[in-house]
């Protein structure tokens, strides 16, 4: 037989039945959420970190780029070899001219070609004294011009009682070939970008 319950007992059925039904909703539905926000958060702080640190790679491959490019335009040949050939002795010349030195036996050599580019070679012949050569090789050697010496022969002989020099020099320059922008398709797909 089923008896009534008292109203005591209803209340304390209710209140059961309430912290049954906040228990199941609890550990059923709060809490799952809970976890899978805490694991979502977690995986978006990664994947934030992720992409600062590739922000960062490429701002500098940005920033690499910037300075290849401008070695690439400062080394890259222009124009056939005879016109660049033409170029260097009339930068040679427009140098030894500024120094006020004379400038004998002026001719180029054969280029040499590798899978990188080409190299220009120079050979000169200068009567100075010491100290003009050097100051014309020094300013040779630094920018826009960026000649390499690759031989240097000195000889001493004496004019009207002065000391001067015969200098023979080879000088070298090189320039990436304009079929060289494989290196850069290369480090973009390397990359990824």
């Amino acid at each position: 037989m089923i008896r009534r319950l008292t109203s005591r007992e209803q209340k304390i059925f209710i209140v059961t039945i309430v912290a049954v039904a906040a228990s199941v909703f609890y550990n059923a539905l709060l809490q799952p959420l809970y976890e899978k926000k805490e694991f979502l958060t977690q995986e978006i702080e990664i994947h934030r970190k992720q992409l600062r640190q590739d922000l960062r790679a490429v701002g500098k491959v940005k920033a690499l780029d910037a300075k290849y490019d401008a070695y690439l335009k400062q080394f890259r040949q222009m124009g056939t070899e005879e016109e660049v050939s033409s170029s260097i002795l009339s930068e040679i010349e427009g140098v030894a001219g500024r120094f006020g030195l004379h400038v004998t036996d002026l001719k180029p050599q054969r280029v040499e070609h590798d899978k990188y580019g080409n190299q220009f070679a120079v050979s000169l012949t200068i009567n100075s004294e010491f100290a003009d050569v050097i100051r014309f090789l020094c300013a040779l050697q630094q920018a826009p011009y960026l000649f390499n010496v690759e031989q240097m022969e000195f000889e001493k002989f004496e004019r009207m009682n002065r000391s001067k020099l015969t200098t023979r020099l080879v000088l070298g320059k090189t320039f990436i070939s304009s079929g060289s922008n494989e290196k850069k398709t290369e480090r973009g797909q390397v990359g990824g970008i």
